[in-house]
C-alpha cells in the first residue's frame, strides 16, 4: 500500500551518502514526491555555500532547521549507532531500523522503538500522523 503525501507530514532523507547519489537513488525509486529534502553529508558543498557536514548530528540539525519543525515533532529512523547518537543530540525521537547496516542488540535500543522490515516504516509513519 502506498503512503500518500500528507501536507501535515514532512519527510526528509538524512544520509552519510553524497547528496547527488542519494538524490539519484530517490529519483530512480520514484520516492521524490514523499520527501521535502534529501540531505547528504556533502550538502553544503553541493549548494556551494560551505564545507560538508562533519557528522550526522550536523546533517540532522540542518534538516530540522530547514523544515521549520520542532525537534519534539521529529522522528528519525536509523540503522546505526551514529544515527541514534545524532537523534539524541538533536533531541528527536529515534526508531531503530533492525534490517539495516547495524546488528542492534535489544539493550542498545533501550526505550526507542524499532522496526524489523521496510513495510513497518509505513505503519510507523501512519501511527505518527
Amino acid at each position: 500500500k502506498e503512503l500518500s503525501k500528507d501536507k501535515k507530514l514532512h519527510m526528509s532523507i538524512v544520509t552519510n551518502k553524497p547528496t547527488l547519489l542519494a538524490y539519484k537513488i530517490v529519483t530512480k525509486q520514484a520516492w521524490g514526491k514523499y520527501f521535502d529534502y534529501v540531505i547528504g553529508i556533502d550538502f553544503p558543498k553541493v549548494k556551494h555555500s560551505d564545507e560538508p557536514f562533519t557528522n550526522k548530528t550536523e546533517t540532522l540539525m540542518y534538516t530540522i532547521k530547514q523544515s521549520g519543525i520542532s525537534s519534539s515533532n521529529t522522528y528519525y529512523f536509523g540503522d546505526t549507532m551514529g544515527d541514534m547518537s545524532a537523534s539524541q543530540e538533536n533531541r528527536v525521537q529515534f526508531i531503530a531500523v533492525k534490517y539495516g547496516f547495524y546488528d542492534w542488540k535489544e539493550h542498545e535500543i533501550g526505550n526507542s522503538q524499532s522496526i524489523k522490515t521496510a513495510k513497518e516504516i509505513i505503519k510507523a509513519i501512519k501511527e505518527m500522523t
